[in-house]
């Protein structure tokens, strides 16, 4: 196809005289430069010409877009919860792959998943060698999984690896962490505190600060696609019968 903005899409238009052209679902993705070089194309290219244009506020867009992002974190929360709740824990082990293309959209990084070269990697889940950041994933929220997270990443010496240790919950962190969690890490000249401890609100916080619509819409998609109801039956179902499935990747979309 041809893009809207290319002026060649005019000339395939065999048809002249008088004319009406709808602009629906597109204004609001493109810049004021973008949807002024549109309309210069029909006025250009076409001497009788109406236009009806759908207009929304970028600010109502991304409103709707990122409560959509909200309702689809919470559906990963809740299959996450349902399916440790059948003992199916291996959710857990996947859930670190799925969240690798979220945090590296949201946060600019380059994660990939140490467990694939180290086996059970000690502390850490995922890094970033470029950024020096060390990830651990984990559906466990409670302040001794923290300080045990913490405690592991000092023993194997990590720091002069990573200089910044991230632990992302895939359920839920806790409201409030005592200062005893983050004791072994002041001692030990670790900087980690509270906003070190991330899950979904803290992507929402992020996503809600910025401006591109575009990117917001990437992350909704690729949210989309890994946590809709068919992918969802389908890893429970991958997962159940892990034993005679074992060719099968759990989040195809994003892997």
């Amino acid at each position: 196809g041809i893009s809207a903005l290319d002026p060649a899409w005019s000339k395939e238009v065999k048809v002249r005289g008088k004319m009406l052209f709808i602009i629906e679902g597109l204004s609001m993705y493109l810049t004021a430069e973008e949807n002024g070089k549109i309309l210069k194309i029909i006025k250009d290219n076409f001497d009788n010409a109406y236009i009806l244009m759908e207009c929304l506020a970028k600010t109502w867009v991304k409103k709707e877009e990122i409560e959509k992002i909200a309702e689809l974190f919470a559906r990963f929360r809740a299959e996450v919860e349902n399916l440790n709740s059948l003992n199916l824990y291996d959710i857990n082990i996947h859930a670190e792959n799925v969240i690798i293309p979220i945090l590296n959209i949201v946060y600019g990084l380059n994660l990939v998943n140490i467990n694939n070269e180290v086996k059970n990697s000690s502390a850490i889940d995922l890094v970033d060698t470029d950024n020096r950041i060390a990830i651990q994933v984990t559906s466990t929220a409670t302040g001794e999984k923290i300080k045990h997270t913490i405690d592991e990443f000092i023993k194997g010496r990590r720091f002069e690896e990573y200089d910044n240790l991230l632990i992302y919950i895939i359920t839920e962190k806790q409201k409030k962490y005592s200062d005893s969690t983050f004791a072994i890490a002041h001692n030990n000249e670790l900087e980690f505190s509270e906003k070190h401890i991330l899950d979904y609100s803290d992507i929402l916080k992020e996503v809600n600060s910025w401006i591109n619509i575009s990117k917001i819409d990437s992350l909704l998609q690729l949210l989309k696609e890994e946590f809709c109801e068919e992918e969802m039956n389908r890893r429970k179902y991958l997962l159940e019968n892990k034993e005679t499935i074992k060719t099968d990747i759990l989040f195809p979309n994003i892997l």
